[in-house]
């Protein structure tokens, strides 16, 4: 009789290398965000003042989207 066994492995962690801002993210996703952050207390309620500096809407597209804005020196330096 022959016995039939499974192993299993997992890797958890940090993806190597870097993981680029989305260039654009739907209105409705971004207002969610906007709102859980908006919600959160201490460091993550900074972001919400953040996303509104790096995102415009495009109200033109169907559907309404968020539209990474092309970095300034000023805007590079608050990454330092």
């Amino acid at each position: 009789m022959r016995l039939i066994s499974f192993s299993f492995q997992a890797m958890l962690g940090q993806k190597y290398g870097e993981r680029p801002v989305p260039q654009l993210i739907l209105s409705e996703i971004y207002d969610l965000i906007q709102r859980t952050l908006y919600n959160s207390k201490g460091r993550r309620s900074r972001s919400v003042v953040l996303m509104d500096k790096w995102y415009r809407q495009d109200e033109n597209s169907i559907p309404s989207v968020h539209v990474l804005i092309q970095p300034t020196s000023q805007s590079t330096q608050v990454l330092g």
